[in-house]
């Protein structure tokens, strides 16, 4: 018994490994961009002090930080794929049906019981906006 729970549970932790890969690596490349836009930074590097350093910095943070707010659905996919024996590209898609109806069940289930807040006021709340909808 000991013995099928601690393949099971290395089963899963090697599925978790490829989403806990990407977090770092999108980390630095926002942080990067970020250095590049600091407005502090411009005025002691002057090499940072034209258009195409901070508009680089600019498309580079931008263009990650969807990672970082759309973990849910990257862990989602990366578990499916990670845990599948075969037809991974099956459980994949059906990892993204399953977050999908998960995410708008939460919003209908929230705005039947009443307690969706408005949207301008999501700060403090507990609740979020994931693609789109707004969830808890």
């Amino acid at each position: 018994m000991k013995d099928r729970i601690m393949d099971a549970l290395q089963k899963f932790s090697k599925a978790m490994f490829v989403p806990v890969l990407i977090l770092p690596i999108a980390g630095i490349l926002i942080a990067v961009g970020n250095v590049f836009t600091n407005p502090k930074l411009i005025e002691v590097i002057p090499f940072l002090d034209n258009p195409i350093t901070t508009g680089f910095g600019s498309i580079l943070s931008a263009s990650l930080v969807p990672i970082l707010t759309n973990l849910g659905l990257i862990f989602c996919v990366g578990i499916a794929l990670g845990l599948a024996k075969t037809k991974k590209a099956e459980a994949a898609f059906t990892s993204v049906l399953g977050y999908f109806v998960f995410i708008y069940a939460m919003n209908k289930f929230m705005e039947l019981r009443g307690i969706l807040v408005d949207p301008e006021q999501l700060r403090g709340s507990g609740q979020s906006i994931v693609l789109g909808v707004q969830i808890l």
